[in-house]
């Protein structure tokens, strides 16, 4: 990660006034974008703004399954464990790391004792257990799949848990277990009383706690005194702003009406990165773009079922749709080049790497024609893709369109609302969707959502019981190098059945005011506002 410092200068809040409502125009957002500071200017006093650029849904940790839900639950919603800017884990809510059976079944944690929830409700392993059991066993729960490792939770004392696992579970697996929003521990006083409604105001431990929301606009947080680090705290508020335009957080953040803003489109990165009061963090991503393929969800995400259609229904027509990409070009052309090519779900920097678990199939047109021969298909084959209506995925699709109609494909682009593309794709009515995934430091996290059967995640419904041994056994392993050989066999598996095609590994690149310091960010571009402070 890197930080170039800038000089300062630039206007404000009028700009931003006349910019948000012509992105309120531009989007099609439902409610105008005003600012939810209480008057105080971005980049003076304590007040941080920080442009996003989607809703964020649910803000119910069980529930939630949005980017945007995980970057605001990391101001206001704690886990056991976290991930530093190095990809390592680091305890949070835990005390201490955890410690193993000798079998790996059996992981004892010890906790922090001097925490409390924002509604003043004490943290202990009551808490723990209560939380982690409605992550388990919620009929709505986005975590499911995420502790699928995960037997049972026991209070050994008021100030440690001991899980126990299904099977055994390797270091590598577990470190990722509970430092993604499966790992955050709720109120359970406000869980008792809010129920399914614990979303509307949700109640944790954090340096910030939820102050107010406005749905496609905004959502407040607050500095929470019974915070147990509160004094490092210096901001008095973040309010996430949500533009879906990039181009409208880019001149916000140069007018100095945004104090913070993520995803910086590449084309961007040297405009700002030391010009007009700005500088630009870069992190090298783990994660991926990517397109799923409805495979088997006719009746909604869980309930694997036959879907009509060449794409679904053979495999020979998904490798065509593959083989029609050229990824590097796409890397140029929508990226400048700043990304790398995502071939699978493991970055070529991970521990678990391989040549099987890397391999990129070529840009062959040719190849992908000659298949869809083999597969009697009538060309040109009408392909529609769901995605958000973000600047960004839409040259991606633009640029998907032009290259696949070399090889036969007529693809249509389905632009919709990220909650909405979100809410079609669930219930199956699609037949590719453009993804993105921020990345976890473990490859389990990074495919067992998309991958395992019945996985809330998996919205084509992908289902193969080899995949799922592969899984299961990938994920029990503690031995790195047969970790790594089986998932490269996992990957092999996939590349041939294609229930995904992988497309661009981002790094991310996030856009503060020179009157900002203290930023930081994970690995998978979610940044950390615990210690940032603004000077006027």
């Amino acid at each position: 990660m890197r930080s170039v410092h800038a000089i300062h200068g630039g206007s404000r809040r009028g700009l931003f006034t006349l910019l948000t409502v012509t992105a309120v125009l531009s989007v099609g957002a439902c409610s105008s974008q005003t600012t939810a500071t209480g008057g105080t200017q971005a980049g003076g006093g304590k007040d941080l703004t920080f442009a996003v650029a989607a809703e964020p849904g649910q803000l119910d940790p069980t529930l939630a399954n949005t980017f945007t839900s995980a970057a605001i639950f990391d101001s206001i919603c704690e886990q056991l464990y976290a991930v530093t800017p190095e990809a390592t884990m680091t305890p949070r809510l835990a005390a201490a790391d955890p410690e193993f059976s000798e079998d790996y079944k059996t992981a004892t944690i010890k906790l922090r004792q001097d925490a409390k929830f924002a509604d003043g409700t004490p943290f202990n392993a009551e808490a723990v257990k209560t939380s982690l059991d409605r992550h388990m066993t919620h009929p709505s729960s986005q975590r499911k799949t995420e502790l699928a490792a995960l037997d049972s939770v026991e209070v050994q004392d008021e100030h440690t848990v001991r899980l126990k696992m299904k099977k055994p579970i390797s270091p590598g697996a577990f470190s990722v277990l509970l430092t993604d929003r499966a790992g955050i521990i709720m109120s359970p006083t406000a869980l008792k009383s809010a129920g399914d409604n614990f979303g509307n105001s949700p109640v944790c431990v954090g340096p910030f706690k939820y102050d107010s929301r406005a749905s496609q606009n905004y959502v407040k947080v607050v500095k929470d005194p019974n915070y147990y680090d509160a004094a490092k705290v210096q901001l008095d508020s973040v309010t996430y702003q949500i533009i879906p335009d990039s181009t409208i957080r880019v001149t916000n953040l140069r007018s100095g009406d945004i104090d913070v803003i993520e995803r910086i489109p590449t084309t961007d990165i040297d405009t700002l990165d030391g010009k007009s009061g700005t500088k630009v963090i870069e992190t090298k991503g783990i994660g991926f773009i990517s397109l799923e393929v409805n495979v088997g969800n006719a009746n909604g995400v869980g309930k694997p079922a036959k879907v009509d259609g060449p794409m679904a229904n053979d495999a020979k027509v998904r490798q065509a749709f593959e083989l029609s990409i050229d990824r590097e070009a796409l890397n140029k052309v929508v990226y400048n080049g700043r990304y790398s090519v995502a071939c699978g779900f493991i970055a070529p920097s991970a521990a678990l790497a391989s040549e099987a678990a890397t391999k990129c199939p070529p840009h062959d047109p040719q190849k992908a024609r000659d298949l869809l021969k083999e597969a009697g298909v009538t060309t040109p084959l009408k392909v529609s893709l769901v995605l958000n209506n973000t600047p960004e995925f839409g040259r991606i699709a633009q640029a998907l369109k032009s290259m696949v109609q070399e090889s036969g494909f007529d693809l249509e682009i389905q632009a919709q609302e990220s909650t909405a593309a979100l809410a079609a794709t669930s219930a199956g009515d699609f037949v590719l969707y453009m993804n993105s995934w921020s990345g976890r430091i473990d490859a389990d996290a990074n495919i067992t959502r998309f991958a395992a059967t019945g996985s809330p995640s998996n919205y084509g419904n992908y289902s193969s019981k080899k995949a799922d041994e592969l899984l299961t056994e990938a994920r029990s392993e503690p031995d790195l190098d047969k970790r790594r050989e089986l998932y490269g066999e996992l990957s092999t598996l996939l590349a041939e059945e294609v229930p995904m095609v992988y497309l661009i590994r981002p790094s991310f690149y996030t856009g503060v005011r020179d009157s900002v310091q203290g930023i930081t960010a994970q690995p998978n571009g979610i940044v950390d506002f615990r210690v940032a402070r603004t000077a006027g």
